[in-house]
């Protein structure tokens, strides 16, 4: 399983148009093959601050996540949305287990 997280604080003007971009991708993302979880989450108490969160059956799935339309869409907005530089981070998880 792969997952990806992400951090990302929306430009104040731009929170409506962020807010129907992340719910676009995520609707389309979700139904991808191979993905389990595409869900984007802002803090309530700083609701400019975004939250990414995915998880892949396997990165050949993010692979070709990557090369789907609106992945490609979604990239070319996303730095007229964005503050300041979005931190991602990539896991490669061995084992999951439910406690």
């Amino acid at each position: 399983m792969i997952v990806v997280t992400g951090r990302a604080v929306i430009k104040q003007e731009k929170l409506v148009e962020a807010i129907a971009a992340a719910s676009e991708i995520s609707q389309l993302s979700q139904a991808e093959p191979g993905c389990i979880t595409y869900k984007l989450y802002s803090n309530p108490q700083r609701p400019v601050e975004f939250f990414l969160f995915e998880e892949w059956e396997a990165q050949t799935d993010l692979d070709r996540h990557f090369q789907s339309e609106h992945f490609k869409r979604f990239s070319t907005i996303l730095p007229d949305l964005i503050d300041d530089a979005m931190v991602m981070r990539r896991y490669e998880v061995k084992n999951v287990s439910n406690f």
